[in-house]
C-alpha cells in the first residue's frame, strides 16, 4: 500500500492543465483518488497512440510524479504489526521474525536480517577461541608476534570463513526458495527506471523497451575514465597522507637516491614529510600525535567515499542497465575499485613495500575506531533524528490532507443539502 503525499504544486492551473484537468472546481469537489485517476486517464488520452504513452510512462504513480502531483511516496504503514514486529525483532529469546519482515517490508529487509542473524551467531566461534588464546598468551607472557598459538589461530580462522560463507550461500538459497527469489531480487521483471525507445522483439514479436548495447558499452568505458581521473586525485591525498604519518621520511629518500642514482623517491613531499618530524604537529615518535593524521585520513577518506557513490549512482543511472542485476553489478564494482584503493593502499605500502608489522597494526586499529567513530556518529546523531522528523512530517502532512479532505466533503454535502 502506497502513500502518495501532495506536491505543493498540486493546485497549480499550469499543472492542472498540463494533466487535462482543466476545471479548478471539479478538482476540489472530488476526492485525491479521483482527481489521482482523472489526471491519469486524461494524461492517456492527450497521447497520439498507445505506443508514445507506453514509451512515456506506464504506470499511475510515474504520471503523477511527472505533473507534480505528488513529490513523496512512501509506504503506508500499519502501526500495530510494525510495533510488533519491532518488539520480535529486539527479542534475545527467540530468531528475528523473518517471515514477518518479508512479510511487511520486502525481501531485502528480510534477508538482511537474516545475515545479521547468522553473522551474530557464527561470530560466537572465533570470538571465544581469540579470548582463550589472549588469556593463554597473557599467562605465558606472550605477545602476539612470539606467541606459538597465532599461526593456529590464524589457520583457524580461514577454515571458519570458508565454512561460514558456505553455510550462508545454503542459508540464503533455502530463503529464495522460499519466497521466490534470487539473492533478494525478484525473479521476474525488469528494472523500473530502463529507458528506451518501444520495437517488437525479433524473437517473440511482442512491444519490448529497447537500448542499444553499444550506447550502454561505451557509457560504461566513460563510467571507467570518470573513477580513473577520480582515483588520481585520491592517490596525491594518500601520498600526502604517506609523508604527514612519517612512512616516507628523508631516510626512504636517502635510501632512495643511493639505490637508483640521483633519481629522489617518487612518494617523497618534503614540505608534508616535516610534519611528522620530532617536534611538529605530528610526530610520528609521540604517542597521541602519531594518530591524528590517521584520524584525519579516515575522515577524508570517508568523505571521499560518501560523495563518490552519489557520483557512481548517478553515473550507474546513466548508464541505463535493462535488469536489476546489471545495475547494481555495475554499483557494486565501481564502489569496490574506488573505496578498496583509497581504504587499503597505505596497507598494502606498509605490509608489502616497508614491511612494517608494527606500523600496520596500528594504521588498522587506528583507521578502524575511526571509521566505526564516524559511523556511529552518522548513525544515532545525524541520520536517526532527521528519519524520524521526516517520518513525523510526513505523518503529519497526510493527517492534514486528510481532515482538509473530510471538511471539503462535509462542506460539498451542505450545500448539496441547501440546493
Amino acid at each position: 500500500m502506497i502513500n502518495a503525499i501532495p506536491c505543493p504544486k498540486s493546485l497549480d492551473c499550469e499543472a492542472k492543465t498540463n494533466a487535462g484537468i482543466k476545471s479548478y472546481d471539479k478538482l476540489a469537489r472530488n476526492s485525491r483518488m479521483s482527481a489521482a485517476y482523472e489526471a491519469y486517464h486524461s494524461y492517456r488520452k492527450s497521447s497520439r497512440s498507445k505506443d508514445e504513452f507506453e514509451e512515456k510512462t506506464t504506470t499511475l504513480i510515474q504520471v503523477l510524479n511527472q505533473e507534480e502531483y505528488i513529490d513523496i511516496l512512501s509506504p503506508l504503514h500499519i502501526p500495530h504489526i510494525a510495533k510488533k514486529i519491532l518488539k520480535d525483532t529486539y527479542s534475545l529469546s527467540k530468531p528475528p521474525p523473518l517471515q514477518a519482515m518479508r512479510d511487511y517490508y520486502g525481501e531485502l529487509v528480510a534477508f538482511y536480517w537474516a545475515w545479521m542473524d547468522f553473522m551474530t551467531k557464527w561470530f560466537v566461534v572465533p570470538g571465544l577461541v581469540g579470548l582463550i588464546v589472549y588469556v593463554l598468551r597473557t599467562i605465558r607472557g606472550d605477545t602476539i608476534d612470539t606467541c606459538d598459538l597465532t599461526p593456529f589461530v590464524g589457520l583457524f580462522v580461514f577454515c571458519w570463513a570458508v565454512l561460514c560463507t558456505r553455510y550462508w550461500e545454503r542459508r540464503e538459497y533455502e530463503l529464495s526458495y522460499r519466497w521466490g527469489t534470487i539473492a533478494g531480487e525478484s525473479v521476474i521483471g525488469k528494472r523500473n527506471g530502463f529507458r528506451g525507445k518501444m520495437r517488437r522483439s525479433p524473437v517473440t514479436g511482442l512491444k519490448e523497451r529497447y537500448y542499444p548495447k553499444s550506447k550502454r558499452i561505451a557509457k560504461c568505458i566513460l563510467s571507467g575514465i570518470i573513477t580513473l581521473i577520480l582515483l588520481v586525485g585520491v592517490s596525491i591525498v594518500m601520498i600526502i597522507s604517506l609523508n604527514v604519518q612519517g612512512y616516507v621520511t628523508s631516510a626512504d629518500n636517502k635510501h632512495w637516491e643511493d639505490i637508483w642514482g640521483y633519481t629522489k623517491h617518487p612518494l617523497y613531499l618534503p614540505y608534508f614529510a616535516k610534519m611528522a618530524d620530532e617536534g611538529a604537529i605530528f610526530d610520528a615518535n609521540c604517542i597521541w600525535k602519531c594518530f591524528l593524521p590517521v584520524i584525519l585520513r579516515a575522515i577524508v577518506v570517508n568523505i571521499i567515499n560518501q560523495q563518490y557513490s552519489k557520483l557512481a549512482r548517478k553515473l550507474t543511472e546513466w548508464e541505463n542497465h535493462e535488469t536489476v542485476a546489471g545495475h547494481q553489478n555495475s554499483l557494486v564494482l565501481k564502489r569496490l575499485l574506488f573505496e578498496a584503493f583509497d581504504a587499503y593502499i597505505i596497507l598494502f605500502y606498509l605490509a608489502f613495500y616497508e614491511r612494517d608489522a608494527l606500523l600496520l597494526r596500528l594504521e588498522l586499529v587506528g583507521a578502524f575506531n575511526t571509521g566505526e567513530s564516524i559511523e556511529l556518529y552518522i548513525s544515532v546523531c545525524l541520520y536517526a533524528p532527521t528519519h524520524i522528523k521526516e517520518i513525523d512530517t510526513t505523518s503529519l502532512r497526510h493527517t492534514s490532507s486528510s481532515v482538509h479532505g473530510m471538511h471539503s466533503t462535509l462542506g460539498n454535502e451542505e450545500s448539496d443539502k441547501e440546493r
